[in-house]
Protein backbone atom coordinates (compact mmCIF):
# COMPACT_ATOMS: atom_id res chain seq x y z
CA UNK A 1 0.00 0.00 0.00
CA UNK A 2 2.79 2.40 0.89
CA UNK A 3 4.49 1.55 -2.39
CA UNK A 4 1.36 2.51 -4.29
CA UNK A 5 0.72 -1.00 -5.56
CA UNK A 6 -2.73 -1.73 -6.90
CA UNK A 7 -4.54 -4.60 -8.59
CA UNK A 8 -7.91 -6.32 -8.46
CA UNK A 9 -6.75 -8.65 -5.69
CA UNK A 10 -5.14 -5.87 -3.67
CA UNK A 11 -8.31 -3.81 -4.01
CA UNK A 12 -10.31 -6.54 -2.30
CA UNK A 13 -7.74 -6.73 0.50
CA UNK A 14 -7.64 -2.95 1.00
CA UNK A 15 -11.41 -2.71 1.24
CA UNK A 16 -11.58 -5.65 3.65
CA UNK A 17 -9.01 -4.03 5.96
CA UNK A 18 -11.03 -0.82 5.86
CA UNK A 19 -14.27 -2.63 6.67
CA UNK A 20 -12.70 -4.43 9.61
CA UNK A 21 -11.22 -1.20 11.02
CA UNK A 22 -7.70 -2.63 11.00
CA UNK A 23 -6.13 0.27 9.13
CA UNK A 24 -3.24 2.07 10.84
CA UNK A 25 -2.72 5.87 10.54
CA UNK A 26 0.10 5.25 8.09
CA UNK A 27 -2.14 2.89 6.18
CA UNK A 28 -4.89 5.51 5.93
CA UNK A 29 -2.43 8.04 4.54
CA UNK A 30 -1.10 5.54 2.03
CA UNK A 31 -4.56 4.47 0.94
CA UNK A 32 -5.76 8.07 0.64
CA UNK A 33 -3.12 8.57 -2.04
CA UNK A 34 -4.65 5.70 -3.99
CA UNK A 35 -8.31 6.67 -3.57
CA UNK A 36 -8.65 8.37 -6.96
CA UNK A 37 -6.84 5.61 -8.79
CA UNK A 38 -9.01 4.17 -11.55
CA UNK A 39 -8.79 0.92 -13.46
CA UNK A 40 -8.93 1.52 -17.21
CA UNK A 41 -9.62 -1.51 -19.42
CA UNK A 42 -8.43 -1.18 -23.03
CA UNK A 43 -10.16 -3.06 -25.82
CA UNK A 44 -7.56 -2.08 -28.37
CA UNK A 45 -5.06 -4.87 -28.88
CA UNK A 46 -2.18 -2.67 -30.07
CA UNK A 47 -2.48 0.02 -27.36
CA UNK A 48 0.59 0.27 -25.14
CA UNK A 49 -0.06 3.56 -23.31
CA UNK A 50 -2.99 5.41 -21.81
CA UNK A 51 -2.89 9.22 -21.96
CA UNK A 52 -5.22 11.12 -19.64
CA UNK A 53 -6.07 14.80 -20.14
CA UNK A 54 -7.93 16.51 -17.30
CA UNK A 55 -9.51 19.93 -17.68
CA UNK A 56 -7.82 21.29 -14.56
CA UNK A 57 -4.36 19.80 -15.07
CA UNK A 58 -1.54 21.35 -17.07
CA UNK A 59 0.16 18.16 -18.20
CA UNK A 60 -1.33 14.83 -19.26
CA UNK A 61 -0.80 11.66 -17.26
CA UNK A 62 0.78 8.85 -19.24
CA UNK A 63 0.70 5.29 -17.86
CA UNK A 64 1.57 1.94 -19.45
CA UNK A 65 -1.06 -0.59 -20.46
CA UNK A 66 -0.32 -4.16 -19.41
CA UNK A 67 -2.64 -7.02 -20.29
CA UNK A 68 -5.22 -4.45 -21.49
CA UNK A 69 -5.26 -2.80 -18.05
CA UNK A 70 -3.89 0.53 -16.85
CA UNK A 71 -4.19 2.19 -13.46
CA UNK A 72 -4.42 5.97 -13.56
CA UNK A 73 -5.47 8.63 -10.97
CA UNK A 74 -8.48 10.63 -12.19
CA UNK A 75 -9.41 13.62 -10.01
CA UNK A 76 -11.26 15.93 -12.41
CA UNK A 77 -14.82 15.28 -13.50
CA UNK A 78 -13.96 16.53 -16.97
CA UNK A 79 -11.34 14.34 -18.58
CA UNK A 80 -10.47 12.67 -21.87
CA UNK A 81 -8.63 9.38 -22.39
CA UNK A 82 -6.48 8.52 -25.41
CA UNK A 83 -4.99 5.14 -26.20
CA UNK A 84 -1.58 5.22 -27.82
CA UNK A 85 -0.07 2.55 -30.07
CA UNK A 86 3.61 1.73 -30.16
CA UNK A 87 4.07 4.02 -33.19
CA UNK A 88 2.67 7.03 -31.28
CA UNK A 89 -0.76 7.08 -32.93
CA UNK A 90 -3.48 8.05 -30.49
CA UNK A 91 -7.14 7.03 -30.49
CA UNK A 92 -9.98 8.73 -28.62
CA UNK A 93 -12.94 6.43 -29.31
CA UNK A 94 -14.88 6.12 -26.06
CA UNK A 95 -15.94 2.61 -26.99
CA UNK A 96 -12.43 1.16 -26.77
CA UNK A 97 -11.75 1.99 -23.10
CA UNK A 98 -13.78 1.51 -19.93
CA UNK A 99 -13.01 3.03 -16.53
CA UNK A 100 -13.81 1.42 -13.18
CA UNK A 101 -13.55 2.86 -9.66
CA UNK A 102 -10.90 1.51 -7.32
CA UNK A 103 -12.51 2.05 -3.91
CA UNK A 104 -16.12 2.59 -2.97
CA UNK A 105 -17.04 6.28 -2.62
CA UNK A 106 -18.32 5.58 0.89
CA UNK A 107 -14.71 5.57 2.07
CA UNK A 108 -14.00 9.07 0.76
CA UNK A 109 -14.79 11.01 3.93
CA UNK A 110 -12.88 8.64 6.18
CA UNK A 111 -9.78 8.75 3.96
CA UNK A 112 -9.88 12.51 3.51
CA UNK A 113 -9.92 13.13 7.25
CA UNK A 114 -6.79 11.02 7.66
CA UNK A 115 -5.01 12.03 4.45
CA UNK A 116 -1.60 13.62 4.66
CA UNK A 117 -2.66 16.02 1.91
CA UNK A 118 -6.43 16.57 1.44
CA UNK A 119 -5.97 18.66 -1.72
CA UNK A 120 -6.95 15.90 -4.22
CA UNK A 121 -10.19 15.38 -2.31
CA UNK A 122 -10.97 19.09 -2.21
CA UNK A 123 -10.15 19.54 -5.90
CA UNK A 124 -12.20 16.53 -6.97
CA UNK A 125 -15.19 17.68 -4.95
CA UNK A 126 -14.90 21.15 -6.49
CA UNK A 127 -14.70 19.90 -10.09
CA UNK A 128 -17.82 17.77 -9.54
CA UNK A 129 -19.95 20.79 -8.58
CA UNK A 130 -22.60 21.86 -11.03
CA UNK A 131 -21.19 25.42 -11.06
CA UNK A 132 -17.58 26.52 -10.45
CA UNK A 133 -18.36 28.52 -7.31
CA UNK A 134 -16.70 28.59 -3.91
CA UNK A 135 -18.45 28.39 -0.56
CA UNK A 136 -18.09 27.20 3.01
CA UNK A 137 -14.52 26.34 3.93
CA UNK A 138 -13.03 26.69 0.45
CA UNK A 139 -10.43 29.25 1.54
CA UNK A 140 -7.79 26.56 1.94
CA UNK A 141 -8.64 25.16 -1.49
CA UNK A 142 -8.19 28.58 -3.08
CA UNK A 143 -4.86 29.13 -1.36
CA UNK A 144 -3.65 25.75 -2.57
CA UNK A 145 -4.94 26.15 -6.12
CA UNK A 146 -3.16 29.46 -6.62
CA UNK A 147 0.23 27.91 -5.95
CA UNK A 148 -0.30 24.43 -7.34
CA UNK A 149 2.13 24.05 -10.28
CA UNK A 150 0.17 21.14 -11.77
CA UNK A 151 -2.92 23.29 -12.39
CA UNK A 152 -3.45 24.50 -15.94
CA UNK A 153 -3.15 28.30 -16.08
CA UNK A 154 -6.22 28.82 -18.30
CA UNK A 155 -8.31 26.74 -15.91
CA UNK A 156 -7.03 28.69 -12.92
CA UNK A 157 -7.79 32.02 -14.59
CA UNK A 158 -11.35 30.89 -15.29
CA UNK A 159 -11.81 30.57 -11.51
CA UNK A 160 -10.47 34.01 -10.58
CA UNK A 161 -13.85 35.75 -10.66
CA UNK A 162 -15.72 33.22 -8.46
CA UNK A 163 -12.65 33.17 -6.20
CA UNK A 164 -12.79 36.94 -5.75
CA UNK A 165 -16.55 36.88 -5.10
CA UNK A 166 -16.02 34.32 -2.35
CA UNK A 167 -12.98 36.06 -0.87
CA UNK A 168 -14.78 39.41 -0.71
CA UNK A 169 -17.56 37.79 1.30
CA UNK A 170 -14.91 36.52 3.70
CA UNK A 171 -12.99 39.81 3.74
CA UNK A 172 -9.90 38.07 2.36
CA UNK A 173 -9.64 39.49 -1.16
CA UNK A 174 -5.92 40.12 -0.62
CA UNK A 175 -5.36 36.37 -1.08
CA UNK A 176 -6.12 36.65 -4.80
CA UNK A 177 -5.06 40.28 -5.20
CA UNK A 178 -1.57 39.52 -3.94
CA UNK A 179 -1.31 36.54 -6.28
CA UNK A 180 -2.37 38.65 -9.27
CA UNK A 181 0.12 41.33 -8.29
CA UNK A 182 2.99 38.86 -7.98
CA UNK A 183 2.10 37.59 -11.47
CA UNK A 184 1.39 41.01 -12.97
CA UNK A 185 3.49 40.21 -16.03
CA UNK A 186 0.43 38.22 -17.14
CA UNK A 187 -2.29 40.67 -18.31
CA UNK A 188 -5.60 40.35 -16.45
CA UNK A 189 -8.49 40.56 -18.90
CA UNK A 190 -11.23 40.94 -16.28
CA UNK A 191 -11.47 44.66 -15.46
CA UNK A 192 -12.80 44.14 -11.94
CA UNK A 193 -9.97 41.73 -11.09
CA UNK A 194 -7.42 44.08 -12.61
CA UNK A 195 -8.72 46.89 -10.43
CA UNK A 196 -8.32 44.72 -7.34
CA UNK A 197 -4.77 43.91 -8.38
CA UNK A 198 -3.92 47.59 -8.91
CA UNK A 199 -5.51 48.60 -5.59
CA UNK A 200 -3.30 46.02 -3.89
CA UNK A 201 -0.24 47.42 -5.65
CA UNK A 202 -1.09 50.98 -4.65
CA UNK A 203 -1.76 49.99 -1.04
CA UNK A 204 1.68 48.40 -0.91
CA UNK A 205 3.53 51.44 -2.30
CA UNK A 206 4.14 50.13 -5.82
CA UNK A 207 2.75 53.22 -7.56
CA UNK A 208 5.39 53.31 -10.31
CA UNK A 209 4.71 49.69 -11.25
CA UNK A 210 0.98 50.36 -11.18
CA UNK A 211 1.48 53.29 -13.55
CA UNK A 212 3.30 51.10 -16.08
CA UNK A 213 0.39 48.65 -16.03
CA UNK A 214 -2.11 51.49 -16.43
CA UNK A 215 -0.35 52.60 -19.63
CA UNK A 216 -1.28 49.34 -21.36
CA UNK A 217 -4.40 48.15 -19.51
CA UNK A 218 -7.63 49.99 -18.68
CA UNK A 219 -7.60 51.07 -15.05
CA UNK A 220 -10.14 53.89 -14.67
CA UNK A 221 -12.27 51.66 -12.44
CA UNK A 222 -9.85 52.32 -9.59
CA UNK A 223 -11.02 55.06 -7.23
CA UNK A 224 -9.93 58.53 -8.25
CA UNK A 225 -8.12 59.14 -4.97
CA UNK A 226 -5.98 56.07 -5.59
CA UNK A 227 -5.25 57.12 -9.17
CA UNK A 228 -4.20 60.50 -7.86
CA UNK A 229 -1.80 58.83 -5.45
CA UNK A 230 -0.20 57.02 -8.39
CA UNK A 231 0.11 60.21 -10.43
CA UNK A 232 1.67 62.11 -7.53
CA UNK A 233 4.35 59.44 -7.18
CA UNK A 234 5.05 59.35 -10.93
CA UNK A 235 5.20 63.14 -11.23
CA UNK A 236 7.68 63.29 -8.37
CA UNK A 237 9.95 61.01 -10.40
CA UNK A 238 9.39 62.61 -13.83
CA UNK A 239 8.60 66.29 -13.19
CA UNK A 240 11.09 67.41 -15.86
CA UNK A 241 9.74 65.06 -18.53
CA UNK A 242 6.61 65.49 -20.60
CA UNK A 243 4.61 62.25 -20.63
CA UNK A 244 1.50 62.30 -22.82
CA UNK A 245 -0.27 59.57 -20.84
CA UNK A 246 0.54 61.23 -17.54
CA UNK A 247 -0.74 64.55 -18.86
CA UNK A 248 -3.95 62.98 -20.17
CA UNK A 249 -4.69 61.10 -16.97
CA UNK A 250 -3.94 64.13 -14.79
CA UNK A 251 -6.27 66.21 -16.97
CA UNK A 252 -8.97 63.51 -16.81
CA UNK A 253 -8.89 63.63 -13.01
CA UNK A 254 -8.69 67.43 -12.91
CA UNK A 255 -11.78 67.64 -15.11
CA UNK A 256 -13.55 65.63 -12.38
CA UNK A 257 -12.29 67.98 -9.65
CA UNK A 258 -9.73 65.49 -8.39
CA UNK A 259 -6.29 67.06 -8.23
CA UNK A 260 -3.28 67.74 -6.09
CA UNK A 261 -0.55 70.34 -5.97
CA UNK A 262 1.64 67.96 -8.00
CA UNK A 263 -0.86 67.35 -10.80
CA UNK A 264 -1.78 71.03 -11.05
CA UNK A 265 1.88 72.00 -11.33
CA UNK A 266 2.44 69.31 -13.96
CA UNK A 267 -0.56 70.37 -16.03
CA UNK A 268 0.42 74.01 -15.66
CA UNK A 269 3.75 73.12 -17.19
CA UNK A 270 2.71 70.79 -20.00
CA UNK A 271 -1.05 70.64 -20.65
CA UNK A 272 -2.66 71.79 -23.87
CA UNK A 273 -6.21 70.68 -24.52
CA UNK A 274 -9.75 72.01 -24.55
CA UNK A 275 -10.17 75.71 -23.93
CA UNK A 276 -12.65 75.10 -21.11
CA UNK A 277 -10.28 72.86 -19.20
CA UNK A 278 -7.29 75.11 -19.84
CA UNK A 279 -9.28 78.09 -18.58
CA UNK A 280 -10.29 76.11 -15.48
CA UNK A 281 -6.65 75.18 -14.93
CA UNK A 282 -5.59 78.81 -15.33
CA UNK A 283 -8.09 79.94 -12.70
CA UNK A 284 -6.83 77.22 -10.36
CA UNK A 285 -3.24 78.32 -10.80
CA UNK A 286 -4.24 81.92 -10.14
CA UNK A 287 -5.79 80.89 -6.84
CA UNK A 288 -2.64 78.97 -5.92
CA UNK A 289 -0.43 81.90 -7.03
CA UNK A 290 1.53 79.74 -9.45
CA UNK A 291 3.65 81.13 -12.26
CA UNK A 292 1.30 80.56 -15.21
CA UNK A 293 2.54 82.79 -18.01
CA UNK A 294 3.29 79.86 -20.32
CA UNK A 295 -0.11 78.34 -19.57
CA UNK A 296 -1.77 81.66 -20.39
CA UNK A 297 0.05 81.79 -23.73
CA UNK A 298 -0.96 78.21 -24.60
CA UNK A 299 -4.55 78.95 -23.63
CA UNK A 300 -4.74 82.13 -25.71
CA UNK A 301 -3.20 80.34 -28.67
CA UNK A 302 -5.74 77.52 -28.31
CA UNK A 303 -8.56 80.06 -28.16
CA UNK A 304 -7.55 81.47 -31.53
CA UNK A 305 -8.33 78.08 -33.12
CA UNK A 306 -11.78 77.70 -31.59
CA UNK A 307 -15.17 79.34 -32.07
CA UNK A 308 -15.71 80.12 -28.43
CA UNK A 309 -14.90 83.81 -27.93
CA UNK A 310 -18.00 85.11 -26.18
CA UNK A 311 -16.06 86.86 -23.44
CA UNK A 312 -12.82 88.80 -23.53
CA UNK A 313 -10.18 86.86 -21.47
CA UNK A 314 -8.83 89.81 -19.50
CA UNK A 315 -6.99 87.85 -16.79
CA UNK A 316 -5.49 85.43 -19.27
CA UNK A 317 -4.17 88.24 -21.39
CA UNK A 318 -2.68 90.10 -18.42
CA UNK A 319 -0.95 86.89 -17.26
CA UNK A 320 0.34 86.42 -20.79
CA UNK A 321 1.91 89.90 -20.67
CA UNK A 322 3.78 89.36 -17.38
CA UNK A 323 6.93 88.16 -19.07
CA UNK A 324 8.28 88.59 -22.57
CA UNK A 325 5.19 87.57 -24.56
CA UNK A 326 5.39 85.84 -27.91
CA UNK A 327 5.03 88.66 -30.46
CA UNK A 328 3.11 86.58 -33.01
CA UNK A 329 0.61 85.35 -30.42
CA UNK A 330 0.17 88.87 -29.06
CA UNK A 331 -0.48 90.31 -32.54
CA UNK A 332 -2.90 87.51 -33.46
CA UNK A 333 -4.79 87.99 -30.19
CA UNK A 334 -5.13 91.77 -30.56
CA UNK A 335 -6.06 91.49 -34.22
CA UNK A 336 -8.82 89.02 -33.46
CA UNK A 337 -10.35 91.07 -30.67
CA UNK A 338 -10.02 94.26 -32.72
CA UNK A 339 -12.09 92.63 -35.45
CA UNK A 340 -14.64 91.44 -32.90
CA UNK A 341 -14.86 94.97 -31.55
CA UNK A 342 -15.30 96.47 -35.03
CA UNK A 343 -18.05 93.97 -35.80
CA UNK A 344 -19.82 94.92 -32.61
CA UNK A 345 -19.74 91.38 -31.22
CA UNK A 346 -17.94 92.15 -27.95
CA UNK A 347 -16.38 95.00 -25.99
CA UNK A 348 -12.73 94.12 -25.17
CA UNK A 349 -11.27 95.10 -21.82
CA UNK A 350 -9.01 98.07 -21.23
CA UNK A 351 -5.89 95.91 -21.53
CA UNK A 352 -6.66 95.40 -25.21
CA UNK A 353 -6.78 99.10 -26.03
CA UNK A 354 -3.89 99.91 -23.75
CA UNK A 355 -1.71 97.57 -25.76
CA UNK A 356 -3.11 98.83 -29.03
CA UNK A 357 -1.96 102.32 -28.02
CA UNK A 358 1.45 100.98 -27.01
CA UNK A 359 1.80 99.24 -30.36
CA UNK A 360 0.76 102.42 -32.15
CA UNK A 361 3.50 104.34 -30.34
CA UNK A 362 6.21 101.71 -30.59
CA UNK A 363 5.48 99.62 -33.67
CA UNK A 364 6.01 101.03 -37.15
CA UNK A 365 3.35 99.03 -38.96
CA UNK A 366 0.40 97.87 -36.82
CA UNK A 367 -2.18 96.14 -39.02
CA UNK A 368 -5.34 97.86 -40.22
CA UNK A 369 -7.68 96.04 -37.86
CA UNK A 370 -5.70 97.24 -34.85
CA UNK A 371 -5.46 100.83 -36.07
CA UNK A 372 -9.16 101.13 -36.93
CA UNK A 373 -10.21 99.54 -33.65
CA UNK A 374 -8.07 102.00 -31.75
CA UNK A 375 -9.54 104.94 -33.68
CA UNK A 376 -13.04 103.75 -32.89
CA UNK A 377 -12.17 103.40 -29.22
CA UNK A 378 -10.58 106.85 -29.01
CA UNK A 379 -13.53 108.43 -30.71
Amino acid sequence: MKLGRISDNLTVIYQDVLERGLMTPDGYQALSRLYYMRKAVSLRESAVKLVLYEDSMKDPRVVPIQNHIAYVPIIDKNYRIFLEDIDGTRYADTGICFVEDFLNENYEGRLERRAEDPLPFMLSRFTHRSEPTFSGDDLQLIQRLLFMPEIRQEYLESLFRPMMDYLKEKGREEVLSSYLWEHRENPVSDVALRNEMLIYGIANDHELDVYQIMKTQYALGVRQEQLLRVLNAVIEETIDQSDDFLISLSAWLFERDCCSEETIAYLNRYYTGTVDLMDKLFRHTEQDRMENTELAQRTLTQMLYTDRHDKYPEKLYLAFLRRHPNKMVAEAFLTYWSRQYLLGNVEPGFSCFENLMRIQRVEENPNDSCRIALLKYLC
